[in-house]
């Protein structure tokens, strides 16, 4: 790794020689990768150099990127690694083949307005929903609501507090229970931790 300027780099070079292996044993004709810090980016340099990857396509799902968060936080401190993250997140989307996207909506309000115009072909691809594991029996007498994302406020952590409280104070329901799962960025509104964000709550 000491050849790299930042760990963003090292980590796109490990992506790359994983794939790479991947696709000189197996016929693989995709490969997909998310968009948070530009893994694809060796890749894709591989590819455009000729090097490997030269009967498959490679696609980004549009996740997160870390500049599209940062866009959205206030809070969050700016350095040279930083910048080089941004810097391969941008260069990875303008070589892709494929842009796979959630929504129309979030891919024009969320990301276009922070990128350059890219040439891949953009795909609506929703997260798969799938059927299993089964629901186990619920109870009918209690409400449950669930938050699943990491701990900060582009993920909506705030909207889901204030959407309890408010829940709570229409209904005055003694049964209901909100539970928030994911990783504390230690970002506000809850700081350092959840406790000041949920005490009370369930």
């Amino acid at each position: 790794a000491a050849d790299f300027k930042t760990i963003f780099e090292w980590h796109s070079y490990r992506f790359y020689l994983a794939a790479k292996h991947v696709y000189e044993i197996n016929d693989v004709n995709l490969f997909e990768f998310f968009d948070y810090c530009g893994p694809a980016y060796c890749a894709l340099n591989a590819k455009l150099s000729g090097i490997s990857f030269q009967s498959a396509d490679i696609a980004i799902r549009l996740h997160n990127s870390l500049e599209v968060m940062d866009a959205n936080e206030a809070t969050t401190v700016h350095n040279l690694a930083r910048y080089r993250a941004f810097a391969l997140e941008h260069s990875a989307l303008t070589k892709s083949d494929y842009i796979l996207y959630p929504t129309k909506k979030y891919l024009e309000e969320a990301y276009k307005r922070y990128y350059e115009k890219w040439n891949a072909l953009e795909v609506h691809a929703p997260p798969p929903i799938v059927t299993w594991p089964n629901k186990r029996q619920s109870h009918e007498t209690k409400d449950i609501f669930l938050f699943y994302g990491r701990l900060f406020s582009w993920k909506g952590v705030d909207l889901f507090v204030d959407a309890a409280v408010s829940f709570l104070e229409r209904t005055g329901s003694s049964e209901t229970r909100f539970y928030i799962v994911g990783y504390d960025s230690n970002l506000p509104p809850a700081g350092n931790g959840v406790h000041p964000v949920t005490n009370g709550m369930a």
